[in-house]
């Protein structure tokens, strides 16, 4: 039970990452769609 297979982990850690991406993604387009709808000149 200790020892895992690599690709189980590496689809965990590639799933990881994708997770991540995606929101830091969503938090950037968040941030700037917040951004814009601040700006008056919009």
């Amino acid at each position: 039970m200790a020892k895992q297979h690599p690709y189980i982990t590496a689809a965990t850690w590639i799933a990881t990452l994708k997770i991540a991406k995606v929101r830091a993604f969503f938090e950037v387009l968040a941030r700037s769609t917040a951004r814009i709808l601040a700006s008056p000149d919009s």
